[in-house]
Order: structure tokens, then sequence, then C-alpha cells
């Protein structure tokens, strides 16, 4: 697992390979847990740089209305591998499942283990509950206010 900064992350020096799931946090406030081929790429997708010229999604706005204190926060980087023992931990009925996927990859590095990560990817944001995240029928926590900034109305 690599941990890091956001502003370590966002100077894209580190060397990420492998790393399939990302967490975003300040202390104990996770914001957002995602997956990505390449989680440095899409970290500039999500501030609105990115090769997808799409908008700052939900958590790119959150970094920005929160800078420059947004540069200390806490980003996380797992290996599937990484996620194994959680996922015998918090994930028991998928485990054996999980495990002969990542023995799968392990054999063939040249796929994307695109099952395994999505399956590592829910496993976090149901333990962590992130705030930014869309859990479907389950309830995330709310944002906490300190990271709420009021909306300035120009009349």
């Amino acid at each position: 697992m690599i941990h890091t900064t956001l502003k370590d992350a966002l100077e894209g020096h580190l060397d990420t390979t492998g790393h399939y799931v990302y967490l975003y946090r300040d202390g104990d406030v996770v914001f957002y847990i995602g997956m990505s081929s390449s989680p440095l790429d899409r970290l500039q997708e999500h501030i609105g740089r990115g090769q997808r010229q799409i908008g700052k999604s939900l958590l790119g706005q959150t970094i920005a209305d929160n800078m420059p204190e947004a540069l200390t926060w806490q980003v996380e980087f797992f290996t599937l591998a990484d996620c194994e023992p959680l996922m015998l931990q918090h994930s028991p009925g998928t485990y054996l499942w999980f495990k002969t996927a990542l023995e799968q990859f392990q054999a063939d590095t040249d796929c994307f283990p695109e099952s395994a990560v999505r399956a590592a990817e829910d496993m976090l944001i149901r333990l962590h509950r992130p705030c930014l995240n869309t859990l479907g029928d389950r309830q995330g926590l709310r944002l906490p206010e300190r990271y709420v900034k009021p909306e300035i109305i120009i009349m």
C-alpha cells in the first residue's frame, strides 16, 4: 500500500503500478474510494484536468473548495494483495472467489482484473462509508460541515 498526501499525488511522481483501488481521507473522514488502472490520471480527471475534460467530480470540487488545506489530505493506493486480508475479514462470503481471481491475475498480469478490483472497491466502500461515493441503497456518512463551503450568490 502506498500512503501519501494529496500534494504528492498531484505532483505525479509516484509509481502506482498495480495499485488499482484508492482512498482519499483527512484523518478519520473518508471522502472517496475509487478504482482505476491509472489512479494518478484518474485524480487529474477528478479535479477537471484529465484527458477526459468532463469538469470536476464531487471529489474534485471538495478538493478545490478546501484548498490549500486539502493538499495535506491523505491518499492511499491499494494493490489487490493489500486488499486480500481485508476481504477475508470484512467480506468472507466473497473471499474465496476473490482469492481465486487474485491468483489468476498473478498468473496473467497482462489483463486488468476488473471484477476483483470492483469487489475490493465495494468492500472498502462498505467498510468506510465514504462521504462522496454513491452507495446505491446504502447511505454514506455525511460530509462534515467543516468541509462544506457556502455558495456565494452574486446578484
